[in-house]
């Protein structure tokens, strides 16, 4: 975790809005829809919303501003969350998974050829890390236990290339909008 004075991580509270009609019912109390963030379309927004059956939507409603506020990514906040992946040190652990991955040659430098055919070359820079990350989906949770006015938002990226294969990259915005990294997940 990072103290109130390092700014670098800070969450960024402007950017795309959305609306409750662009959320789609996905079961009890849940909502999904999707959204363009860093570029990339399709990113999927799932929400929870802990409601008495029927009020769902009614809840929806009253938690949007809320929601807003976590679904600005901007590029300040792709930095913040860099910055947090970075000194959890998940490049060194991307090149060590790809020190893993089958060998191969391109234009005599050693390489790491990856299950798509794409190639890899150690050391992977900062740059090529950060600019290989991309979001899948964000979380957000309205239960009884957690600040409805800011909630946690779960992050879950992925890199292009797969560095760690099938597996994605955990992180969370806190109620006071600090990036912490959390884990690898899935598989």
């Amino acid at each position: 975790m990072m103290n109130s004075m390092d700014a670098d991580y800070i969450f960024f509270e402007r950017g795309n809005r959305m609306e409750k009609t662009d959320f789609a019912p996905d079961g009890y109390g849940k909502f999904e829809s999707t959204m363009t963030i860093w570029g990339k379309e399709g990113i999927r927004i799932k929400v929870h919303v802990n409601a008495k059956a029927g009020k769902e939507d009614e809840y929806l409603s009253k938690y949007m501003a809320s929601i807003n506020r976590k679904l600005v990514c901007s590029e300040e906040n792709r930095q913040a969350v860099e910055q947090a992946l970075l000194d959890s040190d998940m490049l060194d652990l991307a090149e060590k998974w790809m020190a893993k991955a089958k060998k191969g040659k391109d234009e005599n430098r050693e390489c790491y050829i990856l299950k798509d055919g794409q190639k890899v070359f150690l050391p992977i820079s900062r740059e090529d890390f950060c600019q290989s990350l991309y979001l899948r989906s964000i979380h957000l949770s309205f239960d009884e236990d957690i600040d409805k006015e800011n909630p946690e938002a779960q992050l879950n990226l992925l890199c292009n290339p797969a560095y760690f294969g099938q597996y994605s990259i955990m992180a969370i915005v806190d109620p006071d909008n600090y990036v912490e990294c959390m884990k690898l997940a899935g598989g």
